[in-house]
């Protein structure tokens, strides 16, 4: 399992070369932009791509301090479409500054993209990250912060914009995993 198989070009290079199998990686949407690597990966095998899209707002990426442009991952993602590769695209609701207009920012970016599955999961400020360490110990739940004035959202919003996607991403795309919460309830 590699987080980002494409961050060490030399290393991709040494790898893919030798392999004619069918596989799956993960990678940052951006890095899909190389022509050079997106035809090596199709040549060698690659047949789907998880891309970390999080959010299609800028500002959310900003906020979350990702280092994305997600204007970049779009043509990547495109480009990743035209040489045959599918891509799943990982969401993620909840970040800190999420609003109704950056959620609808996101189904409408994501809505224009080539994509064949997507996971839509909650923001989890994890204990030794930045967000944890601004809020330990108040967080009001186990899937976002809470309750905070600056920018995170209340429990009951996330599950309003969880739903507001789940009914208004293109449904032709395969949703691959709704998030904890919604399995318990569903009896899983």
């Amino acid at each position: 399992m590699d987080e980002n198989f494409l961050i060490d070009k030399k290393w991709f290079f040494d790898v893919t070369s030798s392999l004619n199998i069918p596989y799956f990686i993960f990678a940052r949407g951006e890095d899909l932009c190389d022509e050079t690597m997106l035809n090596q990966l199709a040549t060698s095998g690659c047949k789907v791509i998880s891309v970390g899209f999080e959010s299609g707002s800028q500002q959310i990426h900003k906020n979350a301090r990702t280092g994305k442009d997600v204007e970049r991952m779009v043509l990547g993602i495109h480009k990743a479409a035209k040489v045959g590769i599918n891509i799943r695209l990982n969401l993620i609701i909840g970040l800190p500054g999420e609003t109704w207009d950056t959620i609808k920012e996101t189904v409408e970016k994501v809505n224009q993209l080539d994509f064949a599955s997507y996971s839509l999961n909650h923001f989890v400020a994890y204990p030794g990250t930045y967000w944890y360490k601004d809020y330990e110990g108040s967080l009001s739940n186990l899937y976002c912060a809470c309750g905070h004035n600056s920018g995170f959202c209340s429990s009951s919003l996330v599950g309003e914009w969880r739903e507001y996607m789940l009914q208004n991403i293109r449904n032709d795309k395969k949703l691959l995993f709704r998030g904890a919460s919604q399995r318990r309830q569903q009896g899983g």
